[in-house]
């Protein structure tokens, strides 16, 4: 029997996995968490053959960093990232984070045990795509990394304090306390960074955010 651990911030969605695994005689769930940190705690507690986490977490390290962490500590165990985003810069932070798989939110009902046998079983899936267009979508991210580099010349130094911030899963209100300035300020330097970088929406700032703090640490 696989020993599973869920991360997710929303409650319905970790008693919705708990739902679907309920009767199987192959995976138990030993322990869950609403942010990364704790999971990081109990993947450190327990003896985890499975994680499965929301790829965007608000508080603390998010679901691409825990990932890494996990693989790091324990390169046997399986990994699958859920998420509501399938835009491929995802799913590229999904390949680069080592994970097994990556599974919609919109489809786990229907998709979660029969894509999760097939990976404890060796296999790979990420939302559907084929092995040639995770190796596409692979190549062209990894150009856009390069774009990191003129994205660092577009932002103040200021703004690279508060985007390294934003890569470490702090809200506005904590990177105001970290960096002693007003809430206010923080969220303007927010817009003015997604101005720059032409960035529409805070997943997306939360993943170029990652992408810049990787480059520069």
């Amino acid at each position: 029997m696989y020993n599973v651990i869920i991360a997710d911030d929303h409650f319905l969605i970790r008693e919705g996995i708990k739902k679907i695994f309920e009767n199987s005689r192959n995976f138990k769930i030993i322990a869950e968490a609403s942010n990364g940190d704790s999971a990081l705690c109990l993947i450190d507690q327990y003896n985890c053959d499975l994680l499965i986490s929301d790829i965007s977490m608000p508080d603390g390290i998010d679901g691409l960093d825990l990932v890494k962490e996990l693989k790091n500590k324990y390169p046997e165990s399986k990994a699958i990232l859920i998420t509501m985003f399938t835009d491929e810069t995802y799913i590229y932070g999904a390949l680069i984070s080592e994970a097994d798989g990556m599974i919609s939110k919109d489809s786990l009902h229907k998709d979660l045990l029969g894509r999760i046998n097939s990976i404890m079983n060796g296999e790979k899936y990420f939302l559907g795509k084929s092995e040639k267009e995770l190796k596409q979508i692979f190549e062209e991210n990894k150009k856009f990394s390069k774009k990191v580099v003129t994205d660092l010349n577009e932002l103040s130094l200021r703004e690279i304090d508060v985007i390294k911030l934003i890569a470490d899963g702090m809200t506005s209100t904590e990177i105001a306390e970290k960096l002693n300035i007003n809430k206010r300020t923080v969220d303007t330097h927010r817009q003015h960074i997604m101005s720059k970088l032409q960035i529409k929406s805070t997943p997306e700032l939360i993943l170029r955010a990652a992408k810049i703090k990787e480059m520069i640490r």
